[in-house]
C-alpha cells in the first residue's frame, strides 16, 4: 500500500510499499526531519524520496529503480544483513537519489521515541550516501576523464562505492558519537558504533574465492567473461567494503575506539600476502578526501581516479590485466588467456 507523506521542513516524500502502523510512520517522519539537516546534502533536490520496503526486498526494488538509469545493465546485490540502501539514478544527465529502508527498522520507532538504534544509524548512513552522490556523481559525469574512463566504467563504480562506504560511515560515526542522537538509559546521548564482523575471516574467504576464480579461468574451466563478472563483486564485498567500513568507524569516532572483532585483518593470509600495501594506498586516499570533500570539488574526482589506479595495480598483482577501450569496451587478460567485453 502506498502511503505518501511530506516532510514539512524539506518537502520530501516518504512512500511505504508495505502496510505500516501509523505511529511507526509518524515516528519515522520525525526521525527523517531530525537527521536530514545533519547530512549536509549539497543539492537537496537530488534526494527524490524515501521508500519503505519489505524486509528482504531491497534488491528487488533497487534493481527495478536501476532500470530507469541511463546505464540499465547495472545490478545490485545487498551486503550482509542490509537494512537500507541509497540508490543513485542518472537519467538524461540528471541525478535522482532514493533511499530504501527495511520495514523492521521503521517499525522500531514511534512518535514519542524515534531516535532509536539502529534505525537512526541506518537512515543517517543512507542520507550521508546521498551527500556523497550529490557532491560526486555530477562532477564525474561532467569531468574530462582520461580516455576510455567514464562514470559507468566498472572500476570507477567500484571505487565510488568504496569511497562512499568510508565517508558515510566515518561521518556517521562522528555524528553519533558527538551528539545526543540515540536513545539511552535516562534520555538521549552520544554512542560508539563499530564494525560488527571479523575482518580476518572475511578477507580469508574473499582470498580463497578470488584464487579459485582466477585458477578456473586460467585452466579454462570457467569462461573469461564469467570470471570477470564474478571477480569484481568479491573484491568489493570481500576486501574494499569491509576494510573501508571498519576503518571508517575508528577514524570517525569522537569517543573511545570501538572494539575490534577478532580475528583481525592482520591475521589473514590474504591480507598480509596480497592486500596490505594496496589497502595502505587506498586508505591514504580515503583519509585525504574525507576532510576536504565539501570544500574542494576537484579533489573528489582525483580521489576516485587515484583509487582506480591502485585497483589496477591490485588486479595486476592478482594476475589480471585490465584495459579500458573506446566506446565503453574493456579488455581483460587473465594470465593465460584474455577476453574483450
Amino acid at each position: 500500500m502506498d502511503t505518501p507523506s511530506n516532510s514539512e521542513a524539506h518537502n520530501l516524500t516518504i512512500t511505504s510499499l508495505v502496510d505500516l502502523p501509523s505511529p511507526a510512520l509518524e515516528g519515522f517522519r520525525s526521525l527523517l526531519q531530525q537527521l536530514l539537516p545533519l547530512a549536509n546534502i549539497p543539492e537537496l533536490a537530488h534526494l527524490s524520496g524515501v521508500l519503505i520496503v519489505q524486509d528482504g526486498g531491497l534488491a528487488t526494488v533497487v534493481n527495478a529503480l536501476l532500470q530507469q538509469d541511463d546505464d540499465p545493465a547495472q545490478s545490485y546485490s545487498p551486503s550482509r544483513d542490509a537494512k537500507g540502501v541509497a540508490v543513485p539514478i542518472i537519467r538524461d544527465g540528471n541525478l535522482r537519489c532514493f533511499i530504501l529502508i527495511a520495514e523492521s527498522e521503521v517499525c522500531s520507532v514511534s512518535p514519542q521515541r524515534f531516535l532509536v538504534y539502529p534505525a537512526n544509524a541506518t537512515l543517517l548512513e543512507e542520507l550521508l550516501h546521498v551527500r556523497i552522490y550529490s557532491g560526486l556523481l555530477p562532477l564525474l559525469a561532467s569531468s574530462s576523464l582520461p580516455r576510455g574512463i567514464s562514470l559507468n566504467e566498472p572500476l570507477v563504480q567500484l571505487c565510488v562505492n568504496a569511497l562512499g562506504e568510508y565517508l558515510s560511515n566515518r561521518w556517521k560515526a562522528h555524528l553519533l558519537s558527538s551528539y545526543p542522537l540515540t536513545a539511552v538509559d535516562g534520555g538521549y546521548g552520544p554512542v560508539i558504533t563499530g564494525y560488527p564482523e571479523a575482518l580476518g575471516t572475511i578477507l580469508d574467504e574473499a582470498g580463497a574465492t578470488i584464487q579459485s576464480i582466477i585458477t578456473h579461468v586460467v585452466n579454462a574451466t570457467m569462461p573469461y567473461d564469467q570470471g570477470w563478472r564474478e571477480l569484481l563483486p568479491v573484491i568489493y564485498r570481500g576486501v574494499l567494503e569491509p576494510l573501508a567500513r571498519e576503518r571508517a568507524y575508528r577514524d570517525g569516532t569522537a569517543l573511545e575506539q570501538p572494539p575490534v572483532i577478532k580475528p583481525t585483518a592482520e591475521t589473514s593470509w590474504f591480507y598480509t600476502g596480497e592486500v596490505a600495501p594496496y589497502w595502505a594506498d587506498w586508505l591514504q586516499t580515503l583519509q585525504r578526501v574525507a576532510d576536504i570533500f565539501d570544500t574542494t570539488p576537484p579533489e573528489r574526482v582525483a580521489a576516485v581516479l587515484d583509487m582506480r589506479e591502485t585497483l589496477l595495480r591490485f588486479l595486476n598483482q592478482l594476475g589480471v590485466d585490465y584495459q579500458a577501450l573506446p566506446a565503453g569496451r574493456i579488455h581483460i587478460q587473465f594470465r593465460g588467456g584474455h577476453v574483450d567485453l
